[in-house]
């Protein structure tokens, strides 16, 4: 389980999302390796992923399933096989990818219709596409959901890490050694002690004079800095 998070994490910091059974076929090529050679050959992985998906012609999608996952790391074994006929294993790599006739990675995106959104799950706690369609003068309420869109995947992100983990999961599942628990910024009033809070620090106009706030999707909460 553990192995697998540091999957998702080294992908998410490349801007990618691994789906489950991406990650399982990940794992049983990492684990192939000696343990020393493990985290380059995962870092080489993510490079070679990025790399295919830039060459692929076709609408832009930075979830990584199983079949491109498959098509990666299948370049990566022919490229390791026949390291002797090309001056590295990545230039071999390179000319598998290229093999590959994905185009020249140049693509013209519509944004209205090739680029799919995505609204997050607060109870699956996954992606889906979502059923709004992108306009050209979508309505406010879009400027508020674009909010909510990143603090989420902020929040995932941070908790991928394992050092910080929710009130809620605190209540049922304890906290473990060098955890930290997030406070809700509706929690602060009256909630004396440092605490860590997960949010968006703002600057206001208020009666002239302009103050400090923080926010998450809960509450906004004064500060004195």
């Amino acid at each position: 389980m553990q192995q697998n998070r540091a999957l998702v994490c080294e992908f998410n910091a490349a801007g990618l999302q691994l789906r489950p059974q991406a990650a399982v076929r990940v794992q049983e090529f990492v684990d192939q390796f000696e343990e020393s050679e493990r985290e380059s050959i995962l870092e080489a992985t993510v490079e070679y992923t990025k790399q295919y998906l830039r060459a692929r012609s076709g609408n832009f999608n930075p979830v990584v399933d199983g079949d491109v996952i498959i098509n990666v790391l299948d370049c990566m074994r022919k490229a390791s096989a026949n390291v002797g006929a090309a001056a590295t294993t990545q230039e071999a790599a390179d000319k598998g990818i290229e093999a590959l006739d994905l185009g020249d990675g140049t693509y013209i995106y519509d944004v209205m219709k090739d680029v799919v959104p995505y609204d997050y799950s607060t109870s699956n706690k996954d992606w889906a596409p979502s059923p709004d369609k992108p306009c050209l003068f979508p309505s406010p309420e879009v400027k508020a959901k674009l909010f909510a869109s990143r603090y989420y995947l902020l929040l995932q992100r941070l908790l991928l890490t394992g050092k910080f983990i929710t009130e809620e999961e605190s209540i049922t599942s304890g906290i473990s050694h060098g955890q930290q628990v997030l406070t809700k910024v509706e929690s602060l009033q009256g909630n004396r002690g440092v605490k860590v809070v997960f949010g968006l620090i703002s600057r206001i106009h208020s009666d002239g004079k302009r103050e400090w706030t923080i926010e998450d999707l809960h509450k906004v909460y004064p500060l004195h800095l």
